[in-house]
């Protein structure tokens, strides 16, 4: 079982919908791991939307991050909207 045990989330000078950059600690039966450089994107019609690390290589681009379950995908999008929101409403 994964469990995110921390999520950091640093807001930027929007542009072109992104509006903030995360980092997130996994914790797995066989210890850590953290992922950085996660974009939080506006969407046009509400919400929001996540995009992981990935790096340019030859004119394509390689995946460097990205949850193979929906339940683990689910639950770093929720909670990184979560602290999202919470930052939103204490500078409010």
């Amino acid at each position: 079982m994964s469990i995110i045990s921390e999520v950091n989330v640093r807001p930027i000078r929007p542009r072109e919908g992104l509006v903030a950059i995360v980092s997130v600690v996994i914790e797995t039966e066989l210890g850590q791991f953290i992922v950085n450089s996660i974009g939080l994107h506006t969407k046009l019609k509400g919400g929001y939307r996540i995009t992981y690390p990935n790096k340019k290589s030859s004119g394509s681009e390689i995946q460097l991050f990205n949850p193979l379950s929906k339940e683990l995908q689910e639950a770093i999008e929720q909670r990184i909207f979560d602290e999202y929101e919470e930052l939103l409403a204490k500078d409010a």
